[in-house]
């Protein structure tokens, strides 16, 4: 993987200060097969955005391919591990909320870095740098501090920085079945230099199961043109409802930080028996409750593997 100069230079250094990575990578034994029982991650929240307990399973329903499936078991993993990447946008585009997004990168790793969790970051423009490796709170603050406004140039590619947290960080093969994953990406939604589209990523995390809970800069301000900024929204959108996660921004009220940390611990592992399906195909994946308050975050596909 490529990186740029100040970046590389600064994960090359920080990496002697890394959390430990090992231990919590299990053999490739732990990954589901076709002919277990099926396993996705679900998020549960209210309309606020605010984690709840979940539905019992009698008032879920789950259709997979068009066809009802039986739901084993909701359980609960807030007391499982959580496996996150943080992804910063410093490109060009980012230089009007650089502050703001230095800020709140900084306490959401901070947040989430709590018992066994352990997160990976990766900043990007039109090229990714990151270390691959678990990286402490005081590194993460002393990297995101050395990207102030001015220093902030050049395109961006979003969907390779997002394939790479999935693919290389936050597989599910790598991973326990039973643990936490998510990817917290802050960024305003634009893409000129990655080298896959957005269908394509989208893929990517729904055959890894990750789930994008997305803090987008703005609403309404932003450097692009108004087309421009309602197709990076867009994009946004997209990430977060077809991978099961979620969407914010950082100047709405509220605060937004500490909601998206609190969705991590809203993390179900929801069991259901697949209908028979080929392998090494997605297909759509539909789940609706009977409670009207809740929200139910699933991705929008199913990989049968």
């Amino acid at each position: 993987m490529r990186t740029f100069g100040v970046l590389l230079a600064l994960v090359g250094f920080l990496a002697g200060i890394r959390v430990p990575s090992s231990g919590y990578y299990p053999s490739q034994d732990s990954a589901p097969r076709a002919s277990e029982t099926a396993h996705i991650l679900m998020t549960v929240c209210d309309n606020s955005g605010n984690s709840v307990p979940a539905p019992a399973k009698d008032s879920v329903l789950l259709h997979v391919a068009g066809q009802p499936a039986e739901i084993d078991e909701i359980r609960s993993l807030q007391n499982s591990p959580l496996f996150f990447s943080v992804l910063v946008d410093v490109s060009g585009s980012s230089k009007q909320f650089a502050d703001q997004q230095i800020a709140a990168a900084t306490k959401l790793f901070r947040d989430l870095s709590t018992g066994d969790n352990r997160g990976y970051l990766i900043l990007f423009e039109s090229e990714l740098a990151t270390n691959d490796n678990f990286l402490s709170v005081a590194a993460v603050e002393d990297i995101l501090k050395r990207f102030p406004a001015q220093s902030r140039s050049g395109g961006t590619a979003l969907y390779d920085a997002l394939i790479h947290a999935a693919t290389d960080q936050l597989a599910s093969a790598r991973l326990p079945r039973d643990s936490r994953r998510a990817v917290f990406v802050l960024s305003d939604g634009g893409d000129n230099s990655s080298h896959k589209r957005l269908d394509e990523t989208l893929k990517v995390l729904q055959v890894q199961g990750v789930p994008v809970f997305a803090i987008g800069f703005s609403r309404s301000k932003g450097s692009d043109s108004p087309r421009e900024m309602k197709r990076d929204l867009e994009t946004l959108k997209a990430l977060s409802d077809s991978t099961g996660g979620w969407e914010a921004f950082l100047d709405e009220p509220g605060n937004v930080v500490a909601r998206a940390a609190g969705l991590a611990n809203g993390q179900y592992l929801l069991s259901f028996k697949s209908p028979a399906l080929k392998p090494q195909k997605s297909y759509p994946l539909k789940i609706e409750s009977s409670s009207k308050n809740i929200r139910l975050m699933v991705p929008k596909e199913y990989f049968v593997p």
